[in-house]
Parts: C-alpha cells; structure tokens; sequence
C-alpha cells in the first residue's frame, strides 16, 4: 500500500535480535527460547498482513455485493420494461460472478456456499423469466386498451353526428350508450386493480352489461344505429376473447403474484447465503483468537520453564520479556479486541503512536474501514437514483413523501405534488428508437432539475415516462407557477415528436394536487389525487395542467 502518511518503519524484529544478541554467550538458552517466540510473533503478524486484512476485504465484498443482489432482485421484480429487466437481470448475473470469485478466495471448499449460489442463480433465471412473460402481456393489454379507446371514439363521434337527427328507438339508445360508458368505465378500472377476486367480480359484471347491450340492439331499427350491434361485438372480442382484454389482466395479475413470492423466496435464499457467509468470517476470527490465546500459553510455559532453569538470569530475562509483553502482546490483543469491535459493527477508529508492523497493521484496518464505509455510503446514494436521468428514484421519492407527510402533521403548512407523464411516449420510442427516448428522458430530467432548484424539494422519476415532483411547504397557487414553468422549458426544448396528437414537439401533461394539515394525510391517497389529475389531463387532450378537485372521485 502506497502512502505518504507512513514514514519507514522501526523493525520489531531488529530490535528484539539486538537485544537478544546483547546476551548471546551467557544466556544462550534463554536466546534460543526467545527466539523460538519472536519466530512465532513474526509468523501471527504475517498471517495478519498476508491473511487476515485480505480476508477481511474480502468478506466486506461479499457483503457489499450481496446488499447490492437483494437490492437488484427488487429492482427486476419492479422492472416495467424489457430493456430495464434486461439490464437488470445482467446486473445480477455480473454481481453472482464476482461472488463466486471472492468466495473462492474466502473458502474454496465449502461445497454448500457454492451450490447454495447455484441454487440462487437458478431461481433467479425463473424469476426473470417470469418478468418476462408479465412485460409481454402488459404489452398485449396495452395494445387492448388502445384498441378500446378506437372504438369508443368512433361510437362517440357516431352520436355526435346522428343522435339528434334520430327520432326513434331513443330509449333503447339511452341505455346502450349508459351500458357502453360503464364497459368503457369497468375496462379502465382493470388496469388498478390487483385483487383476483376483484378482477373475476368486474368481469363478470361486464358479461351482464354485453347481455344488455345485445338486448339493447335488438330494437335498434333506424339508421345509422343499426350499426351498434357491431360495435358491440367488437368490444366484446376486445374484452372478453381468450386472448381479449380481461383474460390478460387476469394472467398478469396472476404472474405478478408468482413474481412476488418467487422474488420473496429468492432473498430467503440470499438471506440464508449472507448468514452462512457470516457464519465463515466468525469461524475465521475465532480461529485466529485461539492461535494467538496458544501461542500465550506456550509464552507462559516458557517463561516459567526460564524461570527455574535460570533465576539468575531472572532480572535480565525479565526487561526483555516486558518488553515483548508491552510492544507486541497487549498491542495485538488490543488490536484484535478492536477488530473484533468492528466487524460487531461498532463505529471506532484504531489508534497506534508507533512505528512498526503493528502500527501499520492498525493503519491498514483503518484505511480499509474507512474505504468500506465510502462504499456503503455511494451504494445506498445509488439505491436512491435513477440510473437513466440520475435524478431521485421511486424509492426516494417515497421516502421523502412519509418525510413530509410527518412534517405537515407537526407544522402548519402545505406540500404540493406534481405528476407529470410524457405525451405519448410510447409512440415516441416506437418511431424514434429506444435511444433517442432515453435521451428525451435525460433531457426532460435535466429540466425539471433546473426548475425545482430548492434543497427541500425533490424530483424523481416515477417509472417509464412519468416523473414527479414534491413541493415542500408549497401552495397550490405558487405550485400552478412551478408547473406552467415545466410545460413551457420542455416545450421549449423543441424536441420533435411527430407522432404526438397534441403537439409538433415533446410536451407533458401534468395532475397537481395540495395536501394540507387539515387533509386525509395518506400516502396512497395523495398520490391518487396526483394521478387522479393526470388522468385528466390527458382524458382532456394532454399538455396541460390539471389541478385536483374532489369531483374526481367521482
């Protein structure tokens, strides 16, 4: 190790022969025997330096990367994409790799760490693989819910154009289009709900309303109605095929169950690996305490057996002996207690004013100490960004949403959300390439950024293509201001987008809403309220802003 700080050391092992050799043609025995135990200290400090600090090392990697398998696993469950899960799973594969050689390092034949992290890996594929299927299918929903947004618009444009013009068969009119709207209503509710019971009880719901709907145009006569009967039939292969809408959201709902408990079940396995880990390092350890606690006993013996043979040489013996008990005994068992501290987690830092091998062994364990808390330090900042836009993540965000939700409910004011979507986005990717989409990303990131400026703010990307900001101590007022800022820089950005229906260039649309002291302060239902507005937004033609009112909930 290279450093500046550490001048040449002070042999521990000069001085000791410079003594012995003091004393070699009278004391030759007692040279012999104290030599024996210099020996047997050089060879503990050895094994520290070649052994011990590496394993040490080692072991803190272990650790670190099993943190970061834990955290990687939740991550792919979450994955809402296949390029995220694809980078993610990779991520884990790389992560399993470097355990491996590590653990090789720690214990090469421990059969059991090895095919336990088989085992893993295995499980892993499974659950990946799982992730895979459920992308598939939200792709296939997706595709679902455009098809039904189609077809609800022709049939709106179909009573705009006709409805007033008819004169007949109105009531039966009336109520196809009320059975229509609560299908359209049912099949949008789908999409939050994550009960199967919930799922089955709004699909059966739906076959009742289709049955209406087909009574309905049984006594439709008139022109241009007649044609609802096969706007209802294409609503019900939408819906209700086996391939249809309903039968999807059934299977993702279904996989995403299995996701959970098999990523549940993964860091079990995980859990079990790191205590086995651990269970090697305290073996390790009470090994090297027990060769240190032997090689006093026999220090012991010795002496006593110097004692007898030469109590002349006692007093002369004894300096020496003081000296070894004073500079390398108490040292390295103050030294090893302290280690021991420290892997027992306690925050302390090694102290030794001397200039030998053990104060350069103290200065190791602190340097690396030191090192490994940096680590830990930029792993749980990581855990905390968004890799593409390195701005906050979900899981800050929701931290500093609990933060502030505990802040309103001891102080009197208000915090204010904004949730903010890219206008079809996915168009975007689709026609200019998954690139140039992370780069929209990055930039419209960037800008938000810019905006909320202030420490006690946040944003963080929500997932995909939506982003939200928290305002702390914020009105609704003063928040409308921070959105319309955000509608016109991305705006101004000028980045094409011409497949957009709202706009020639990105734009976003943005759901506000305001919690105050006096609110329902729940996590859930805030950001209900934001998405609540959003989805207005876009129901209302997108690039825009739209503020929460409590006549959402209906």
């Amino acid at each position: 190790m290279k450093n500046k700080i550490l001048k040449k050391k002070k042999s521990l092992a000069n001085i000791f022969i410079l003594l012995v050799a003091t004393f070699l043609f009278s004391f030759l025995f007692v040279v012999y025997l104290s030599y024996s135990r210099h020996v047997e200290y050089t060879h503990i400090l050895d094994n520290i330096n070649a052994r011990s600090i590496p394993k040490i090392i080692d072991s803190f990697q272990v650790n670190k990367h099993v943190n970061f398998l834990v955290y990687s696993t939740g991550k792919l469950i979450n994955s809402k994409t296949q390029a995220s899960r694809r980078l993610t799973y990779t991520n884990i594969i790389n992560v399993i790799e470097q355990i491996k050689q590590v653990g090789n390092k720690l214990n090469k034949t421990n059969s059991f760490l090895s095919n336990n992290l088989k085992v893993i890996q295995n499980e892993l594929y499974s659950l990946n693989s799982l992730i895979e299927t459920r992308s598939k299918i939200h792709a296939q929903i997706e595709l679902k819910i455009q098809t039904l947004d189609e077809i609800n618009t022709e049939i709106l444009s179909l009573y705009d154009v006709s409805y007033y013009q008819s004169i007949e068969n109105k009531i039966s009119i009336n109520n196809w289009r009320v059975h229509l709207a609560e299908i359209v209503k049912l099949s949008y509710q789908t999409l939050n709900i994550r009960k199967l019971n919930n799922l089955r009880q709004n699909i059966l719901r739906q076959k009742t309303l289709f049955t209406l709907l087909g009574q309905d145009t049984k006594y439709i006569k008139n022109k241009p109605f007649d044609t609802l009967d096969s706007y209802t039939k294409k609503l019900k292969a939408n819906n209700l095929e086996q391939d249809g809408l309903l039968e999807l959201r059934l299977d993702e709902l279904r996989i995403s169950g299995r996701a959970i408990g098999h990523g549940n079940f993964v860091n079990n396995l995980i859990g079990d690996f790191e205590k086995e880990l651990e269970y090697e390092a305290i073996k390790y350890a009470e090994s090297v305490i027990l060769n240190t606690k032997t090689s006093q006993k026999k220090a012991k013996e010795q002496i006593e057996l110097m004692i007898v043979y030469f109590v002349v040489a006692f007093f002369i013996l004894i300096g020496i002996l003081y000296y070894i008990n004073t500079i390398i005994i108490k040292r390295l068992v103050t030294l090893n207690q302290n280690v021991q501290q420290k892997i027992n987690g306690e925050n302390i830092t090694l102290s030794d004013k001397r200039n030998d091998e053990i104060s350069h062994i103290t200065y190791s364990i602190n340097y690396y100490s030191k090192k490994v808390y940096v680590q830990k330090k930029q792993l749980e900042r990581l855990s905390l960004s968004d890799a593409l836009t390195g701005i906050s993540n979900r899981r800050a965000f929701d931290i500093k949403l609990k933060n502030e939700i505990s802040l309103i409910k001891r102080n009197n004011f208000s915090m204010s959300i904004l949730m903010i979507d890219v206008d079809y986005f996915k168009l975007y990717n689709d026609y200019y390439g998954h690139q140039l989409g992370d780069e929209c990303l990055q930039k419209i990131g960037k800008v938000l950024k810019n905006i909320v400026k202030r420490d006690l703010d946040l944003v963080a990307r929500y997932g995909g293509e939506e982003f939200v900001c928290i305002l702390s101590n914020c009105s609704s007022k003063n928040a409308i201001r921070v959105a319309e800022d955000i509608l016109s820089k991305i705006q101004g950005l000028k980045i094409l987008h011409q497949t957009s229906e709202c706009s020639k260039y990105i734009s976003v649309s943005i759901g506000l809403t305001t919690a105050a002291k006096n609110n329902r302060l729940l996590s859930k239902l805030i950001i209900e309220k934001a998405d609540k507005s959003l989805y207005k937004a876009k129901q209302r033609g997108r690039n825009q802003i739209i503020v929460y009112e409590e006549e959402f909930q209906n």
